[in-house]
């Protein structure tokens, strides 16, 4: 049976480093509206496994052809004797960025200076959700968030 998954590798700057192949488990826990998780058990040498151990590896799944997640590897924990060793590594979902950020109705002030009660705009609904989050998260992250250009 042919594995459903792609498993993209990138290393912290999103070079792509190469595709996980073989793996001995993938468990995808997709969540509507919310992070979802990942889990991916590779055999202890697996050509991915120093990429996927670097920091700030990161992994998108695709199932079949459709995107499930995306996101950082957050956790590795390996299991079993050396010549038969499993590592699991745990994906976060890149939407737990969305569920982490408080969003501003006023987004070039500070908290401590709102003058609005609601963020209001008008226009299609996709320029105005990525016009939201590069106001409210672009600036704000500590990591690098990157909002792709509208096409609505």
């Amino acid at each position: 049976m042919q594995n459903p998954f792609t498993l993209r590798v990138y290393d912290k700057d999103f070079n792509f480093k190469g595709f996980i192949g073989d793996p001995r488990t993938v468990v995808a826990t997709p969540r509507y509206n919310a992070a979802g998780t990942l889990r991916i058990d590779l055999p202890a040498a697996h050509p991915q496994l120093a990429n996927m151990s670097a920091d700030g590896a990161r992994v998108v799944c695709h199932y079949y052809d459709e995107q499930l997640l995306s996101g950082p590897v957050t956790s590795i924990v390996g299991t079993g004797p050396t010549a038969t060793a499993v590592i699991a590594f745990y994906v976060d979902d890149d939407f737990r960025i969305l569920e982490n950020t408080l969003a501003y109705p006023v987004p070039a002030n500070a908290v401590t200076a709102q003058t609005a009660e609601n963020y209001t705009a008008s226009g299609a609904a996709e320029t105005v959700f990525k016009n939201l989050v590069t106001a409210n998260l672009v600036p704000r992250q500590p990591m690098r968030v990157t909002v792709a250009s509208s096409t609505g």
